[in-house]
């Protein structure tokens, strides 16, 4: 309890900021669900 979440803070205002990612490789744990991505390099506009 009272743990950070791995998943938080204000985020980013458009999608042009967020990071982009590789296809997913999804594992299952139990209940749980482990998705797994690269960042891709982004080009300099």
């Amino acid at each position: 309890v009272g743990a950070k979440s791995p998943v938080e803070g204000i985020g980013v205002e458009s999608l042009k900021e967020a990071f982009k990612l590789t296809a997913p490789e999804v594992t299952h744990l139990g209940e749980d669900i482990l998705l797994e991505s690269e960042v891709v390099a982004c080009s300099q506009e």
